[in-house]
């Protein structure tokens, strides 16, 4: 098992860094493709759009990690800018 991660409530992670993000979207951040990589990693595409009317169609490499029973993301790599 690997460590804990110490992210969670930081930086970008902390609720109202989150909040902001995702309340500034006028269509929600939709999963439209996982694709698992290995034990821990998964490919994502996904889309969203904003309150300004910014579309995203974009893709990201999750690295996920088991922590206590439960299955956390670890890091999450953009890949397209958005």
């Amino acid at each position: 098992m690997r460590p804990k991660a110490k992210k969670r409530g930081h930086g970008p992670f902390n609720e109202a860094s989150i909040h902001a993000f995702f309340g500034a979207m006028s269509q929600p951040l939709r999963l439209t493709g996982p694709a698992l990589r290995g034990n821990d990693d998964v490919r994502v595409s996904y889309e969203y759009v904003t309150n300004d009317g910014h579309r995203c169609r974009g893709r990201a490499d999750v690295q996920t990690t088991y922590v206590f029973g439960k299955i956390l993301v670890s890091r999450v790599k953009a890949l397209d800018g958005c």
